[in-house]
């Protein structure tokens, strides 16, 4: 079964600007337990947020939303990570990750600079519509 979070946690961890700020800190679901003493530092978090509208037949694919928070050491930190991660889901066309046909990601609200109510760490949190194959791609 395609799974959108994880394709679009392939492409940010191997996205170059992306990767050059977090080390390949990039996670599907939340953030693992493992990575919170070190934070607050660059890392970024995608979690399904609720269906999409589209495909609700019988197409072959639909769209999810996803909600992507960007964490940095300090918010300037946070919010350029969520620039480097906007310009590659913005950018990203027709493309298999992970298994997963990915038609495009639509920015549904920008970001925001903010800070974690219950952490307090800086964050940068946006929403996105991505249309996804619901079909596994084997290559």
């Amino acid at each position: 079964m395609p799974e959108p979070i994880a394709a679009l946690v392939a492409l940010l961890q191997t996205d170059p600007p992306t990767a050059a700020l977090t080390s390949g800190r990039v996670y599907g679901g939340e953030l693992p337990r493992e990575e919170v003493p070190q934070m607050p530092r660059a890392a970024v978090v995608l979690r399904p947020a609720g269906g999409g509208l589209l495909g609700r037949a019988y197409q072959a694919w639909g769209d999810v939303r996803v909600d992507v928070d960007c964490f940095g050491a300090t918010p300037k930190a946070a919010w350029d990570l969520h620039r480097a991660v906007r310009t590659a889901m913005k950018a990203m066309r027709r493309e298999v990750h992970d298994g997963t046909l990915i038609h495009w990601a639509r920015l549904s609200a920008d970001a925001v600079l903010a800070r974690d109510p219950d952490t307090d760490w800086p964050t940068a949190p946006s929403s996105w519509q991505v249309l996804a194959a619901d079909e596994e791609v084997i290559p």
